[in-house]
This record gives structure tokens, sequence and C-alpha cells, in this order.
């Protein structure tokens, strides 16, 4: 398996990812926009890294940096993750996330970040294999808060 960081000035890079992003459209978000990659591309913030089996894309996972002015360092959030139906259940998640999360170790990010549905048990067991925990288990006193601004 090839794992490496999309380059987003590449349109070859972004082609693969658009015909990914159609996939997990078609089973998470049916009205997600069908130039969703572009548009991550032109975002300065935006890095994505993909895994490949024989040439092919079969994952991807989306990631934005942000910043920790407690820790003084990057942090990133990784948005999606997503494994082709044709490559489930053969460890192209683990080793892509195993590989992202070395990338973030050796880039000195503080955290990595992610948001998972509470019925996803599958990637729920992942993420808690890899280390991850839910936010109320490491910093019990602290709470994620969010504002969608079309509820305003």
């Amino acid at each position: 398996m090839e794992l490496r960081e999309i380059d987003r000035t590449s349109k070859h890079d972004i082609s693969l990812l658009t015909a990914l992003f159609r996939e997990y459209a078609a089973e998470v978000k049916p009205n997600m926009s069908p130039t969703i990659a572009e548009e991550l591309s032109e975002l300065p913030y935006f890095r994505g890294f993909m895994a490949f089996d024989d040439g092919k894309p079969i994952a991807f996972c989306v990631c934005f940096e942000t910043y920790s002015t407690y820790r003084s360092k990057q942090v990133w959030n990784l948005h999606d993750v997503m494994v082709s139906r044709s490559a489930r259940g053969l460890g192209a998640g683990r080793q892509l996330l195993t590989w992202v999360l070395a990338k973030a170790k050796a880039s000195n990010v503080a955290k990595v970040t992610l948001e998972v549905e509470d019925d996803n048990t599958v990637a729920k067991s992942l993420y808690a294999s890899l280390g991850f925990q839910d936010f109320t288990v490491k910093a019990p006193i602290e709470h994620h808060w969010h504002l969608y601004t079309e509820d305003l």
C-alpha cells in the first residue's frame, strides 16, 4: 500500500480525490458539493492524505490545520476519513491513520481531533484502538461547543 500526501496544486491528485468523494457523498451526504475536492484545494489550511493499492486510490483523510494558542502549536482536525467500499476490512484506514498520526507527531502538532457519528461503531473502534479518546475522558472539565450559523 502506498501512502502519500495529496498535492493540492495537482489536478491529477484532485481528480483522484474527487472520485473518492463521489463514493463518500453517495453514502453519507448526497447533497455534498460535486466540486468539494476543488474547493478544498483552494484552502491554504487544507492537507489531504491518500492511500493507494496497486496505484488505485482506496482511502483518504481530509485534515485542516489550526492552532492552539494555549500550547503554541498546530492542531490538526481530521474532518473526513474515508475508505472505499472495495477496500474495507483490509486495514487501509488503520494504515492511513497510523501514518497521518506519525506525520503529526513528527511535525510537532499539539493534538489531532476528529468527530465521529455515535452509530459508526467501526470507526469508533478504529479510533479508540489508535489512542483517540472522547474529549471528556482526557479533559472532563472542558467542553467542546459549537454553533451552526444557519441557527442564528
